[in-house]
C-alpha cells in the first residue's frame, strides 16, 4: 500500500461501514442518550464557559459518576451547535469515528509488522466486528470511540518518534495521549501498551525505553491523581466486592469468554449480566500457546496481540462487578490485539501452502469477514427503540437492570401501563436490597397515579438505606399528589439534607413554594438550584418565575430569555416570555414569543389559548 493509505482501501472502509450501519442513520436517541445528550445541560451551556471541563460528564452537582470525559461531551455540544438535536447528526459521527479508527489500525499496525497484508486483514476484521456494532449505533458511546481515536493517533506519533528520533513527533503523541485520557479514563492505559510494542516490536534498548516512556506514564499517573482528588469521595463504586485472588480468577474466567466471543461473535447483546463462565474460555487459553509455537517468523507479533489485549483489559481489575458483566463496548481497545492474533496467525498459514490452500482458505476467510458483516448489519438494526434494544438486551440477559428499566418507560410512555409495572415489580423483587430498584419501582407507580403502592416502594428504599435521598423524594411526590402540602415540604426538605443537589427535589421545592405564595423561599430554594446548574431549562424556567412572582420582570424575562436560547426546541420557555410581555402591556412581543412557542411545538395547548386570550377585543 505503500507509504500512505491506498485510496481505495479508504473507499472500501467507507463504503462498507455505511453498508452495515446505514439503518442506523434514522434511529433516534435511546437509554442514557436522554441523560447524557439530549436533556444534558453541559451540551448546551455556552463554550466559553468551560462548564464541560469543570465536571463530569451529565451537569452541575446533581449527579454521582465517576466519568470525567469533556471531550465526549464537548463532541455532542459541537454537533449540537451544527445541527440541533437531530440523532440523524450523532450517528453520523459515530460511524465516521469507527471508519477513521480502522484505518488508524492499519496504519499502525502497518507500521509495527512491516505487512500491508496484515494491517489491511485486522483493520478491516475491526470494521465489520459485530461486537462493536452496538457501540457504534449507540450516541452514547462516544467516549469509546474518541479514546480509541486520539490513543491511536499517540500510538502512530510515538512509532513515527522511535524511527525518527524527531520530538516533534513525540509531542504529538503527548498531546493526543491527553486527548485521549480526556474522552475515557481507561485510556491510563496507552503508555503501558507503547511500551509493549517498543518492548516486543521496536525493540530498543532498556535505558532508553525507560527513558521515553516515563514521560507517558507520568501522564497517565497525574490524571489519575487529579481524577481522585476530584471525584475521589465517589470512589467507593470501585474497587471492593472480592479479594485479589478471586478478582484474578474472574478477570482470567472474563478474558476467556471475550476470546471466545471475539471469533464466534453470536453472544453479543450490548451486556451480559452473567458472571464469566472460566470453563467457556479453556480451549482459547490453549490455542494461544499452540499459535505461538506454531508462528516462529510472527511470533513476536503474536505476543504483542496476545499481551495487548490482556493489558488493554487491566482498567477493569479495579472497578467492582465488572466481571460478572459480559459488556461488547469493553472488548473495542483489547480487541485490536485479538485481530492482530488471528490474522498473523492466517496469513502464516495461507502463505505457507499450495495454490489450493490459499484458494480453500481465501474463500474461508470471505466467508467469515461477510459472516461478521451481516452480524454487524442485523445487530445494529436493535437501536431503533428504546423497546428494541431492551428486547435485544433482554434477550441473551433476561434479567438486566438497564433493559428492564428503560423497557418499563418506554411502555409507560406508549400506555400500556400493566405490562410497565409488571416488568418493575420483577425488577425491584430480582434486586430487593437495592434501594435504586424501589425507587424506580415507586417512580412508575407514580407515573401510573397508584399513590399507595408508590409509596410503599419507595419506603422500601429507605429499609435498604436510610438516606437515600431520592426515596424521600419520592415520598414528597406522593404526599404531594396526595394534596399533603405540608408532608411533601418535609420529605422534599429531607432529600435535600440527605443531598443539596438533588436536582429534582429543588425544582419541585420551587414549585410548590411558588404555589403557597412563599416568594422568597422559592427565589431562595431557585438561586441555589441555579448556581449549581446554570444551564438547566427547569432551573432556568424556576428562576424566571421565582422573579416573576416577586414583580422583578426584566431579570424574569432575562431568565427565560436564556433558556430559549439554550434549548429553542422547548416551548415553555418561549410561553412564559409571552406571559411576561403581555404583563408588561407589550402585546406585539407577547404574540410574537407565544407564536414561537406553538412554532417550537404546534401541539403547546396553553400557547394556543394563550394567543386566543391576546387576540381577545376586550384585552387590555
Amino acid at each position: 500500500m505503500g507509504k500512505r493509505l491506498n485510496l481505495l482501501v479508504i473507499l472500501l472502509f467507507v463504503v462498507t461501514a455505511f453498508a452495515l450501519y446505514f439503518g442506523v442513520l434514522d434511529a433516534g436517541f435511546v437509554w442514557d442518550d436522554e441523560f447524557i445528550v439530549v436533556n444534558n445541560p453541559l451540551v448546551r451551556a455556552p463554550l466559553s464557559s468551560f462548564e464541560i471541563f469543570r465536571q463530569d460528564i451529565i451537569n452541575s452537582g446533581f449527579n454521582t459518576t465517576i466519568y470525567y470525559r469533556p471531550l465526549q461531551i464537548l463532541s455532542y455540544a459541537v454537533e449540537y451547535r451544527l445541527a440541533g438535536m437531530q440523532p440523524f447528526v450523532f450517528h453520523f459521527s459515530n460511524i465516521i469515528l469507527h471508519i477513521i479508527n480502522a484505518l488508524l489500525v492499519v496504519l499502525v499496525t502497518r507500521r509495527l509488522a512491516r505487512d500491508d497484508a496484515l494491517s489491511f486483514l485486522a483493520g478491516f476484521i475491526f470494521l465489520v466486528h459485530p461486537a462493536f456494532a452496538g457501540l457504534v449505533s449507540y450516541i452514547s458511546s462516544r467516549a469509546d470511540l474518541l479514546y480509541f481515536f486520539f490513543g491511536f493517533l499517540s500510538f502512530l506519533f510515538f512509532i513515527e518518534y522511535r524511527e525518527k528520533e524527531n520530538k516533534r513527533h513525540f509531542a504529538l503523541s503527548v498531546c493526543f495521549l491527553v486527548l485521549a485520557v480526556l474522552s475515557r479514563e481507561a485510556a491510563v492505559i496507552f503508555p503501558l501498551l507503547f511500551l509493549l510494542a517498543d518492548l516486543l516490536l521496536l525493540r530498543r534498548g532498556k535505558r532508553e525505553t525507560l527513558r521515553v516512556h516515563a514521560p507517558l506514564f507520568l501522564i497517565s499517573a497525574a490524571y489519575l491523581f487529579f481524577h481522585w482528588l476530584a471525584l475521589g469521595e465517589r470512589y467507593p463504586v470501585l474497587a471492593g466486592g472480592q479479594g485479589l485472588f478471586e478478582s484474578l480468577f474472574l478477570f482470567s474466567a472474563m478474558l476467556c469468554r471475550y476470546i471466545i466471543l471475539a471469533f464466534a461473535p453470536w453472544g453479543f447483546f450490548m451486556r451480559t449480566a452473567e458472571a464469566a463462565d472460566p470453563s467457556a474460555g479453556v480451549y482459547a487459553v490453549l490455542l494461544v500457546p499452540a499459535a505461538i509455537l506454531a508462528l516462529s517468523r510472527k511470533k513476536h507479533t503474536v505476543l504483542f496481540g496476545l499481551a495487548f489485549f490482556v493489558a488493554a483489559f487491566l482498567p477493569l481489575l479495579f472497578v467492582r462487578g465488572y466481571f460478572r458483566v459480559i459488556a461488547d463496548h469493553w472488548l473495542y481497545l483489547p480487541g485490536y490485539g485479538l485481530f492482530l492474533m488471528f490474522a498473523a496467525f492466517f496469513l502464516e498459514v495461507f502463505r505457507s501452502g499450495g495454490p489450493y490452500r490459499r484458494y480453500a482458505l481465501g474463500v474461508l476467510m470471505a466467508v467469515y469477514l461477510a459472516f461478521l458483516a451481516y452480524g454487524s448489519s442485523r445487530y445494529s438494526d436493535a437501536w431503533q427503540s428504546d423497546i428494541s434494544l431492551s428486547d435485544k438486551v433482554l434477550s441473551g440477559s433476561s434479567t438486566d437492570v438497564n433493559a428492564m428499566h428503560f423497557k418499563a418507560l418506554a411502555l409507560l410512555r406508549e400506555g400500556d401501563t400493566e405490562e410497565a409495572l409488571s416488568i418493575i415489580d420483577e425488577y425491584a423483587e430480582l434486586y430487593p436490597e437495592e434501594p435504586r430498584s424501589w425507587y424506580i419501582k415507586g417512580r412508575m407507580y407514580l407515573t401510573a397515579e397508584r399513590w399507595r403502592e408508590a409509596g410503599e416502594a419507595f419506603r422500601r428504599a429507605l429499609q435498604a438505606s436510610r438516606d437515600y435521598d431520592k426515596a424521600y423524594l419520592g415520598l414528597g411526590l406522593v404526599s404531594l399528589a396526595e394534596e399533603d402540602t405540608e408532608e411533601g415540604i418535609r420529605y422534599l426538605e429531607k432529600a435535600l439534607a440527605s443531598n443539596p443537589y438533588n436536582h429534582e427535589a429543588v425544582l419541585v421545592l420551587t414549585s410548590v413554594y411558588s404555589r403557597l405564595g412563599r416568594d422568597a423561599e422559592a427565589f431562595e430554594t431557585a438561586k441555589r438550584g441555579l448556581v449549581a446548574n446554570p444551564y438547566s431549562l427547569e432551573m432556568l424556567i424556576n428562576m424566571g418565575t421565582a422573579y416573576s412572582r416577586a414583580g422583578k420582570l426584566k431579570k424574569a424575562a432575562m431568565s427565560y430569555l436564556q433558556a430559549a436560547g439554550l434549548y429553542p426546541e422547548d416551548p415553555r420557555a418561549f410561553y412564559n416570555l409571552s406571559r411576561i410581555f403581555y404583563k408588561s402591556g407589550d402585546k406585539l412581543r407577547a404574540r410574537h414569543f407565544a407564536e414561537k412557542a406553538l412554532q417550537a411545538d404546534p401541539g403547546f395547548a396553553p400557547a394556543t389559548r394563550f394567543l386566543r386570550e391576546i387576540d381577545r377585543p376586550d384585552a387590555n
